[in-house]
């Protein structure tokens, strides 16, 4: 209940929870190699990022959307880009 509480404070106040790293690589069935290697940072700031111990920063949150939008893209057809993961 307090994390979530935390989340939600965050989130007012415009950054980004670790909320949403869990959600994006739930989502995206990504374990946390695989998302730290989609994402181009190790893993342990990964997972420092989905603990909260850290902020996550909104250059990382902008990579995990665009991630998504290359993979739908290529669901689509299109191969023009290459994911890590």
């Amino acid at each position: 209940m307090v994390a979530l509480k935390r989340a939600e404070a965050i989130e007012q106040a415009g950054g980004i929870s670790h909320e949403f790293i869990l959600e994006w690589m739930y989502r995206n069935s990504l374990t946390i190699e695989a998302a730290a290697a989609a994402l181009g940072i190790s893993t342990r700031m990964l997972a420092y990022y989905r603990s909260g111990e850290k902020p996550v920063p909104r250059t990382v949150a902008l990579a995990c959307r665009g991630w998504e939008a290359i993979k739908a893209s290529r669901a689509a057809g299109d191969d023009r880009f290459v994911l890590a993961a």
